[in-house]
């Protein structure tokens, strides 16, 4: 219970940030394993800006937890709130590669000839558009709220 009431209210925007990660990942993960268009189609570094994004939002909500005096304390203090800084860019990085991958099957499934949209617009195809979407906007969101939780202090006032 002290736990808890010892964290910031960066360090909860900072789980929110995880939480809505983790849910455009696991949207991912569906987009690439379920039938449609987009199956099978995986985009290596989303994953790996991803996963490093998350890791280092762990990293930042720990590091909140411990604090030194002196010129130490100075340097820990720099490095957690670059490494706060960082997340967002790399959530938008992540983003940007999953809509880079999708955008040319989202433009042959929602805007073909309409003499093809019929064999195109089948309930798989469009499945996997709109989970890849969905996905876009969960990463999009997780980088904004990285960013709100970068304006907050990481380390809570005693008062």
């Amino acid at each position: 219970m002290n736990v808890i009431k010892r964290q910031s209210i960066a360090n909860w925007i900072s789980l929110g940030t995880l939480v809505f990660a983790l849910i455009g990942f696991i949207l991912y993960a569906v987009n690439i394993g379920s039938a449609g268009y987009f199956n099978g189609i995986t985009v290596s570094s989303l994953v790996t800006w991803g996963v490093i994004a998350m890791v280092l939002v762990v990293v930042t909500i720990a590091m909140a937890q411990f604090s030194f005096d002196g010129i130490v304390g100075k340097v820990y203090g720099i490095v957690l709130d670059a490494l706060r800084i960082l997340i967002p860019l790399l959530l938008f990085i992540a983003m940007f590669a999953f809509i880079s991958s999708r955008v040319e099957g989202l433009a042959y499934i929602y805007f073909s000839n309409p003499d093809v949209l019929e064999t195109i617009q089948t309930p798989e195809n469009l499945a996997s558009a709109t989970t890849a979407i969905t996905g876009f906007v969960f990463f999009g969101i997780s980088a904004f709220v990285g960013i709100i939780a970068a304006f907050f202090s990481a380390k809570k006032k005693n008062v």
